[in-house]
């Protein structure tokens, strides 16, 4: 994933990109705090090569099964399921050109694993509100923990200043943000001007 096309001899290059990430100082605090943000990286980073390695039916509907299971553990990675859209604009033809069939059985297979959570939802309303409240506001945080996230820092940058977290002033400033970020994201993902590595650049706004 992490290689260009004029590295094909480098693998070492690899191998230290894969260290530094596992040796990077927020993976040391979760290895002992054992968050499981380990294993939402696991999840998100093997879809991710399954995306890009492998082109046939069946394994884009795998990878997406597997991004599935991840927002399952994760769910503020439920913002990575429009980069997954196979869009993007055409500069020759001048147009937004869509495959839509492969688009469609990617956000099935998001779907398949989200579904057991929606039918609980939709059997116990209550659950719903705790999970947002949960998950996008940072209400249930009483300490400012490490995080990388732009909402987390600032959900921190609040609570440092002394604004209360309450979920009805914390959500709203969280979806302006996120539309924020996401929207430009989302724009710079359809006009980008060359597909290597779409993928990766379409994470990487999810993830932000």
């Amino acid at each position: 994933l992490v290689r260009g096309t004029d590295h094909e001899q480098n693998n070492k290059r690899v191998i230290l990109y894969i260290c530094l990430y596992l040796i990077g100082l927020p993976q040391i605090f979760n290895y002992i705090l054992g968050q499981i943000n380990l294993y939402v990286t696991l999840f998100i980073l093997l879809s991710l090569f399954i995306f890009i390695k492998y082109s046939d039916i069946k394994w884009q509907l795998l990878a997406s099964v597997i991004l599935g299971i991840s927002i399952i553990i994760k769910p503020t990675t439920l913002f990575m399921i429009p980069f997954i859209i196979l869009l993007g604009y055409d500069y020759e033809k001048k147009k937004i050109k869509l495959e839509f069939t492969k688009s469609l059985l990617r956000l099935l297979g998001v779907l398949l694993p989200l579904s057991l959570n929606l039918i609980l939802f939709f059997i116990y309303p209550n659950l719903l509100n705790g999970f947002l409240v949960a998950n996008f506001t940072g209400s249930e945080t009483v300490l400012l923990n490490h995080s990388f996230s732009i909402t987390k820092i600032i959900s921190n940058m609040f609570l440092y200043v002394g604004v209360p977290s309450d979920e009805l002033v914390v959500l709203p400033i969280f979806l302006v943000v996120l539309l924020v970020i996401g929207g430009l994201g989302f724009i710079f993902y359809i006009f980008r001007r060359s597909n290597v590595n779409n993928m990766i650049f379409g994470y990487l706004f999810g993830i932000l």
